[in-house]
């Protein structure tokens, strides 16, 4: 449903947009966001690689698109689509990601930058950095 994505460009307000589309961004109050749950993996992903990045994450009957600018969580929209047709192996496992970091472009799957979020906050990172180093499969 590409139209979606326009209205919430065009909308007045927030209440304007069809309530299955669901928008995050970080200008909103902690009253108008859901449970910060539902988007904080995505947003720990966006501010620990301290790049900038554009993450698709296929859902059921919708996908979702998390945007980052050098490792500031701008905002995650959720929106209704029929995804049964998307790939869903090799560098697209569980969505793609696209992240500038060290001066250069790495795509990868969700699934590889789940687990390397995972590995991280387990502390089994290499680096002896703050950064989530991505390092492409």
């Amino acid at each position: 449903m590409h139209s979606e994505p326009r209205k919430i460009v065009t909308a007045n307000s927030l209440m304007d947009i069809r309530p299955d589309v669901r928008l995050y961004t970080r200008f909103q109050s902690d009253q108008e966001l859901p449970d910060p749950g539902d988007f904080q993996m995505f947003k720990m992903i966006v501010e620990l690689n301290g790049c900038s990045c554009v993450l698709i994450i296929p859902g059921k009957n919708c996908f979702g698109v998390v945007v980052g600018v050098l490792g500031e969580f701008m905002g995650m929209i959720n929106i209704p689509a029929d995804t049964t047709g998307f790939p869903n192996e090799g560098d697209y496992n569980l969505g793609h990601c696209i992240f500038l970091q060290s001066g250069k472009v790495k795509r990868m799957s969700f699934r590889h930058v789940a687990l390397k979020l995972s590995d991280y906050l387990e502390g089994k990172n290499e680096n002896d950095t703050t950064e989530l180093e991505l390092q492409i499969p």
